[in-house]
């Protein structure tokens, strides 16, 4: 007997398989921006996220750090560490309908629209947007907050301030290194070049928008957080090729309360390297110390061991050692300008406490003197902080003070390129040491970035 079985339709089959297929970026796109997609934002990096964790803050003692960031309502802004997909992330930047107009404004994804409105930033920022009554300040990298003065502002954040003479001269530095940085400072610049403006390179370099937003959260300046963040999404969509986009976490986070999410997209995780943590510190240099309660700087020589990096940053040491010798030289010449053969301003920032410690020393004598403690560890302390040489652990006291007064002007200039030769040399350790570390961190970012190419072809 024949059979009479039926095989399927093709009709059918075609069917099944067209709904198997998975879904493209760009067939996500509205049609009036697919062309700009596919030359330009559809071949865009995406910074990678990063987070800052309130309970870790607190176990490392941070209590300082943390009291301004709650000042701010950003706290679950600087958590979010959800996975995202970077093919979601440009769509949502290409779909991103008008010009700025404020923190409200909508994105397109497909059929589906997101939409960004004070309820939505409600979730991510303690604060009122619409409180007519106490209306809070509308800034961004170009718009700055009153007050707020370039030159003075990073001077004020520097481990070793330049005098007030230099600060309004030509000579004075338009950028620095992170490493420059005074301990809270250094911490602000962590979660500002990462979290909340964050860029793809360059970690260690403290661009003028940051020292700007660091001086808000230093000072208590509250802002509007969403219009700023708002109006950096629209900078980096309508900046040139090549720019990265960024909050990623944050806008899969949107996309995902929008019902937008696309499981045969690759989504990335926030690995335990991009979390502060004391190993941030301690790449830094920084060490908690329970019987001081605070924490310490400790200048290491040796290299640390591969893997154990927590910043990365596409600069070469031969920029580091030109910026250095930049700044060196710019300081002999505004001194032999001057005509002045007075010693130079001392650095009268106390290292063993600040803005960021948990207990100060309220006189010289209380500082210890076996060196290891704060930023003066391998310098001899002494009555006048302007002078200061180097000393042996070993050593039962710390140097002798020099004279009051010099006898003659040659020695006030031989202990001034003295005292000069020391602190280059003290910054020049310390910038190689972290241009190290970075290093380092790019190579097992690039090395975890083939990794997981090679699990997805896998």
């Amino acid at each position: 007997m024949a059979s009479t079985s039926r095989r399927p339709t093709g009709k059918r089959s075609r069917e099944s398989s067209a709904a198997s297929l998975p879904i493209s970026a760009v067939s996500l796109v509205p049609p009036a921006h697919v062309e700009s997609f596919n030359k330009d934002i559809g071949k865009r990096g995406v910074v990678q996220q990063h987070a800052f964790y309130k309970l870790t803050a607190e176990r490392m003692h941070l209590v300082e750090i943390m009291a301004l960031l709650q000042h701010q309502g950003i706290v679950k802004f600087l958590e979010c560490n959800a996975k995202y997909s970077e093919d979601l992330v440009r769509v949502f930047y290409a779909g991103i309908h008008d010009k700025f107009r404020g923190h409200k404004f909508h994105s397109r994804i497909g059929t589906t629209k997101v939409s960004l409105k004070s309820n939505v930033w409600n979730q991510y920022f303690d604060m009122s947007l619409d409180d007519a009554e106490n209306p809070l300040a509308e800034v961004t990298d170009s718009h700055q907050i009153e007050g707020y003065e370039f030159k003075s502002a990073l001077n004020d954040m520097l481990k070793r301030p330049y005098p007030d003479q230099f600060v309004n001269s030509d000579a004075f530095p338009r950028a620095v290194t992170a490493g420059k940085l005074k301990t809270g400072e250094r911490i602000l610049q962590w979660i500002v070049s990462r979290i909340l403006r964050p860029k793809k390179g360059g970690l260690s370099r403290v661009e003028q928008a940051e020292v700007h937003l660091i001086y808000i959260l230093k000072n208590k300046k509250k802002i509007n957080w969403p219009y700023y963040i708002a109006n950096r999404m629209f900078s980096l969509r309508d900046s040139g090729r090549g720019t990265a986009l960024a909050y990623g976490s944050f806008i899969q986070e949107v996309l995902t309360a929008a019902n937008v999410n696309h499981s045969s997209f690759p989504y990335t995780s926030i690995s335990s390297d991009k979390e502060f943590s004391p190993k941030t510190l301690s790449m830094m240099g920084y060490f908690w110390c329970d019987e001081r309660r605070m924490y310490k700087f400790v200048r290491r020589a040796n290299v640390p061991a591969p893997g154990a990096t927590d910043d990365d940053s596409d600069e070469s040491e031969e920029e580091e050692d030109e910026e250095e010798n930049e700044e060196e030289e710019a300081r002999h010449a505004f001194d032999h300008n001057d005509g002045d053969d007075s010693p130079p301003p001392v650095d009268t920032h106390d290292y063993s406490d600040s803005a960021w410690a948990q207990q100060s020393h309220s006189t010289e004598e209380n500082v210890p003197r076996w060196g290891g403690w704060g930023d003066w560890q391998h310098t001899g302390w002494s009555t006048q902080r302007q002078f200061y040489r180097p000393y042996h652990q070993d050593d039962e006291e710390s140097p002798l003070s020099p004279p009051q007064q010099a006898d003659s002007s040659e020695l006030l200039d031989m202990m001034r390129n003295m005292q000069i030769a020391q602190q280059s040399f003290m910054q020049t350790q310390d910038e190689r040491y972290a241009h190290i570390n970075e290093q380092l961190q790019a190579q097992n970012e690039r090395l975890d970035t083939f990794s997981t190419s090679m699990n997805n072809r896998g």
